[in-house]
């Protein structure tokens, strides 16, 4: 799989997107937006295609995507990334890709992911 830096026709609150391929079909994108309090953080959303959401992620293309993730996001000056688990599955994949949980009044929920040298 490739990951891949897509920032075609994007609106003004994306600061980066990155696609996920395999071959010639869309895995998935993940998509940075500016985050509405905090200036050098940044709000990660991940789709992933229905063929591939039980199947996409392995630890070679976890590590890969989590190294172009960071790498691009200090290109913007971004110290902090931060999700939301919108699915039953969403926690499990936020932690294996490092994220941490925070706002233990709603557990599962939200995660934020520390970016070196911040």
């Amino acid at each position: 799989m490739r990951i891949i830096r897509t920032n075609l026709n994007l609106s003004e609150d994306v600061i980066f997107n990155l696609s996920i391929r395999k071959n010639q079909s869309l895995v998935g994108n993940l998509t940075v937006y500016k985050h509405p309090e905090d200036k050098k953080g940044g709000q990660v959303h991940i789709e992933i295609a229905p063929k591939w959401r039980n199947r996409w992620v392995s630890r070679s293309l976890r590590d890969d995507l989590m190294d172009k993730l960071i790498s691009v996001a200090k290109g913007f000056g971004l110290k902090v990334l931060y999700s939301t688990a919108f699915t039953s599955v969403s926690p499990r994949l936020l932690e294996f890709a490092g994220f941490t949980e925070y706002n233990r009044k709603e557990p599962k929920t939200y995660y934020y992911l520390m970016i070196d040298g911040a």
